[in-house]
């Protein structure tokens, strides 16, 4: 089964930071981005071949956002691992829901770090590490 791995919180926990670092991480395991979607703060990404895998990621994870459309893009793709963010309840974990019968879905909750800013990058660093072990990439 195809899976998607959800790293959960609240807001300004860091979730965009550590998926970015995820898309840092897998594009050096990659051989060619598919698509490329970035705006102001989030991505959508599809990497093709990640150890023979289609690897979406979208960090985009607010209610009323582009969240459902992107969502709905990577499964479109046919990614077999997806990366995305979602808060604690409410819309954003409904979006995810929605594909429980095509994905094994997993939510991890974003620790938050009190402290500095170089801190919460290490925790961030830390968590993306975690998220690609926890997809076995």
């Amino acid at each position: 089964m195809k899976k998607m791995i959800v790293i959960q919180g609240a807001t300004n926990r860091g979730k965009t930071l550590t998926l970015i670092k995820v898309y840092g991480i897998l594009r050096e395991k990659c051989g060619e981005v598919v698509d490329y979607f970035p705006d102001e703060y989030d991505i959508r990404v599809i990497l093709h071949d990640v150890n023979g895998l289609k690897v979406g990621i979208c960090s985009q994870g607010d209610p009323n956002s582009r969240q459902k459309e992107d969502l709905k893009c990577l499964v479109q793709e046919g990614c077999d691992i997806i990366f995305c963010a979602a808060r604690t309840f409410g819309m954003t974990v409904e979006n995810i829901q929605a594909y429980e019968e095509i994905y094994d879905i997993t939510f991890v909750r974003q620790p938050f770090v009190e402290g500095d800013d170089s801190m919460q990058e290490q925790s961030n660093e830390k968590m993306a590490r975690e998220l690609i072990a926890l997809a076995g990439l």
